[in-house]
């Protein structure tokens, strides 16, 4: 049985570049991990010409959203 490695990209906005490296992790590495993302100063809402971007290339985004990274905590959400 594998073990799945758990990954926090934080950036400040959490609008464009931590979205694409959790998106591109969960798609393409969901066998080896799992993306979480969040910002220190989150924009509210995922760049509108990333997530057209991100859905082109077929990724999924639904549960998606701009977050700040205290949501992590308050969850107690274990990151390797």
């Amino acid at each position: 049985m594998r073990n799945i490695k758990t990954i926090l990209f934080v950036c400040t906005g959490n609008s464009a570049r931590s979205i694409i490296a959790e998106s591109i992790i969960n798609n393409k590495y969901r066998n080896q991990f799992i993306a979480f993302s969040a910002g220190s100063n989150p924009a509210g809402k995922i760049n509108p010409f990333i997530k057209e971007y991100l859905e082109g290339k077929k990724f999924n985004l639904d549960t998606y959203y701009s977050k700040n990274f205290y949501e992590f905590f308050k969850n107690d959400l274990k990151i390797d």
